[in-house]
C-alpha cells in the first residue's frame, strides 16, 4: 500500500546562457545551462528505523538522497572492525553495532547534486562542424563500492590483501577486515563498514559527454541534383574529471554489498 507521508521543501534555480561568441569566417556557439536545487523533509507522518535511515528514508530536516553512516573506527588489533559513537570517541566492537540510535549517525551529504548542468559548444568553418557538450555536477557524495567478498565467493578488488587485514603481516594501514570462514556471516561485522563514512567520497565530476565533426557534403551534392548530405564521426563519453580519492566515475558506482 502506498501513501502520501512526507512533506517536501524545494527550492532552486534553472539558468540558461547561449549567444554567438565569434561571427566570422569561423563561427562559435556557446551554450551553458546551470541548475541549483535544495530541499528538505519539513514532515513525516511515520518514525523511521535506523535500517531504513541507512537506506535513505524520508527524514525530517534531511534533503532527498541523504547519505547517513556510522563513523568507522578502523580494525581492532583482530582484524574485526570497530566504529565510534562520535568522532574522535573510543573504538567500540562490531557486535554492539545494534546499539547505535538514530543521533549517533553521521549525515554526510547527499546522493544528488545540487548544482549541475552543461555547456555546448559549435564551430562552424565553411562545411567543417565541430561541436562538443560538457557535463558537470557538484556538491554531492557517492558511497563507494563493497570491499566484502561478494556472493559465491567472488571478491572485490579491495579485498586484496593491500588493504584487507592479514595475520603475520604489518596491518597498521589496512582498513579491511580479515578474511572470515564463516558461512553466513555476522551483518554487524558486514554493516560495521560497508555503511561507514570510510565509504563516502566526494561524487563532484565533469564529463566529456560527446564530440563530433560533421561535414556537409551539401553544396558538392547540389551540383549533381543531390538534395544534401553529411558525414559524421562522433565519440561518447570520452574522458572525466572527478574528485573522489579512487578517481571512479560515480554515474558508474555501485556499492551494495555484493555487487
Amino acid at each position: 500500500v502506498y501513501r502520501n507521508s512526507a512533506e517536501v521543501v524545494n527550492r532552486g534555480i534553472d539558468l540558461t546562457l547561449s549567444g554567438t561568441l565569434i561571427d566570422r569566417a569561423v563561427t562559435w556557439d556557446a551554450t551553458l545551462q546551470f541548475s541549483y536545487n535544495k530541499n528538505k523533509v519539513t514532515d513525516l507522518n511515520y518514525t523511521p528505523t535506523i535500517n531504513a535511515v541507512f537506506q535513505g528514508s524520508p527524514l525530517t530536516g534531511q534533503p532527498v538522497g541523504y547519505i547517513a553512516v556510522n563513523r568507522y573506527g578502523g580494525l581492532d588489533e583482530y582484524g574485526d572492525p570497530t566504529f565510534l559513537y562520535e568522532d574522535g570517541g573510543e573504538p567500540q566492537s562490531y557486535l554492539d553495532l545494534d546499539m547505535l540510535t538514530i543521533d549517533d549517525l553521521k549525515f554526510v551529504g547527499r546522493t544528488e547534486p545540487p548544482v549541475f548542468g552543461s555547456l555546448t559548444s559549435s564551430l562552424r568553418w565553411r562545411d567543417f562542424t565541430l561541436s562538443l557538450m560538457v557535463n558537470y555536477k557538484f556538491g554531492h557524495k557517492m558511497r563507494l563500492p563493497s570491499p566484502i567478498p561478494m556472493m559465491f565467493g567472488l571478491k572485490t578488488e579491495w579485498y586484496s590483501e593491500q588493504y584487507r587485514w592479514v595475520e603475520g603481516q604489518d596491518n597498521s594501514d589496512k582498513w579491511v577486515p580479515k578474511h572470515s570462514t564463516a558461512l553466513f556471516q555476522d551483518i554487524n561485522r558486514t554493516n560495521c563498514l560497508i555503511r561507514s563514512d570510510k565509504l563516502i567520497d566526494n561524487a563532484d565530476m565533469i564529463q566529456l559527454k560527446s564530440i563530433s565533426l560533421e561535414y556537409d557534403f551539401s553544396r558538392l551534392l547540389n551540383k549533381i541534383k543531390i538534395r544534401g548530405g553529411t558525414l559524421r564521426v562522433s565519440g561518447e563519453n570520452l574522458g572525466y574529471w572527478v574528485a573522489n580519492d579512487w578517481k571512479l566515475n560515480p554515474d558508474q558506482v555501485s556499492y551494495t554489498a555484493y555487487d
